[in-house]
């Protein structure tokens, strides 16, 4: 793990994982809901890539199906994205997170990152009991819309158990400043 004090460029930082850190970044899940086991980051030019290990012992909503489902991915994918900014921010990678605090992370992950659109195709049926993902953070662009700050996050992810080929997606995350828009 990269220490707190240094401020590299997003290039070739590589992150690895911190359990405390994602048991943090899950606690805002009830447990049955908390299907991230690990994921560890490296950066490549721009972009952000996390490998993770996943596991749904028991879907939060529905019996089992016997496979990964839209709702549990779309679940693991907010898991990954949320610890994936967490990591960014704690070892002060890149010029967005890295100048974010851990209190303007806990402040913000909840109410001010939205999904904004969201695309999942499923190829062949993934055992949701264990597998594997990769989220790749594809552009992270910060922009104004009037006077509201907002960064705009374009996201690909894949998930499988031997390969990565049972679902692919696309997700846009947009996060705002609800402070900024009078929501708190």
């Amino acid at each position: 793990m990269m220490t707190p004090d240094r401020n590299p460029t997003i290039e070739g930082a590589d992150i690895a994982h911190d359990a405390d850190l994602l048991g943090e970044v899950l606690q805002c899940y009830r447990p049955v809901a908390r299907y991230l086991r690990s994921m560890t980051h490296r950066v490549e030019g721009n972009r952000v890539v996390g490998d993770a290990e996943l596991a749904i012992e028991q879907s939060c909503y529905i019996d089992d199906t016997g496979h990964l489902n839209a709702v549990d991915a779309l679940i693991g994918y907010n898991q990954m994205a949320y610890y994936t900014i967490a990591s960014l921010v704690r070892n002060s990678v890149g010029p967005v997170f890295g100048d974010w605090s851990m209190a303007d992370f806990h402040r913000r992950h909840l109410s001010d990152m939205v999904i904004a659109d969201t695309r999942f195709e499923f190829r062949r049926p993934v055992d949701a009991r264990r597998f594997r993902a990769q989220l790749v953070f594809d552009s992270i662009e910060p922009y104004r819309s009037g006077s509201a700050e907002r960064i705009a996050l374009r996201t690909s992810v894949a998930f499988g158990n031997d390969t990565l080929g049972g679902c692919r997606g696309d997700v846009r995350v947009v996060i705002v400043d609800s402070a900024q828009l009078g929501t708190r």
